[in-house]
């Protein structure tokens, strides 16, 4: 609701993935979020999310445009204050997922959305999921060209064989390829 350029918008957190609550009780909570000119402030409030063993959640909040900005949750969420002096929030609303990310595969575990906003919980996954397998191709293309660069060297001391050195080249090459795909 909007009063002289000062507006908040609020969503429920709902649980999307069971696994991750304490004593199989369901997860929940309250965002809100209240802007004013270009500056917002994002309160958060988690209920009966468990602490993670491994791997880590995340804040991942999606706007009317497809933008993403990601916050880093604490091992076991509980509240989280942030301001943001950006316009990335408007009027028309968001969809945040809260995601565990072990070795870089993102899970929504649950997920809120303002009212009339026009994304779905499934528009957010699949958005998030695009946005790590982009960072994977990169890093597989970084490490498939260290690969070949030791493999160059190790050519031109002649310690491997020109198919080895060839190999190394294709799986670069595949990875470059890929990463642009």
């Amino acid at each position: 609701m909007k009063k002289n350029g000062i507006y908040s918008l609020i969503s429920v957190v709902k649980q999307v993935k069971d696994g991750f609550s304490v004593n199989g009780k369901t997860l929940s909570g309250i965002i809100r979020i209240e802007c004013e000119d270009d500056i917002a402030t994002l309160f958060a409030s988690f209920i009966n999310f468990r602490a993670l063993s491994f791997g880590e959640y995340k804040l991942i909040i999606l706007n009317h445009q497809k933008a993403l900005k990601t916050i880093d949750l604490k091992v076991r969420p509980t509240s989280l204050t942030k301001t943001f002096e950006d316009v990335f929030f408007t009027e028309n609303g968001y969809i945040a997922g809260v995601f565990v990310i072990e070795n870089e595969v993102p899970l929504m575990v649950a997920c809120a959305k303002t009212e009339n906003f026009s994304f779905s919980a499934t528009d957010l996954k699949k958005i998030v999921y695009e946005k790590y397998a982009l960072i994977h191709k990169s890093k597989a293309k970084e490490i498939a060209k260290k690969t070949y660069e030791r493999m160059e060297s190790l050519y031109a001391q002649d310690v491997i064989s020109e198919q080895k050195r060839d190999e190394a080249l294709a799986a670069y090459q595949a990875a470059q390829a890929a990463e642009g795909a």
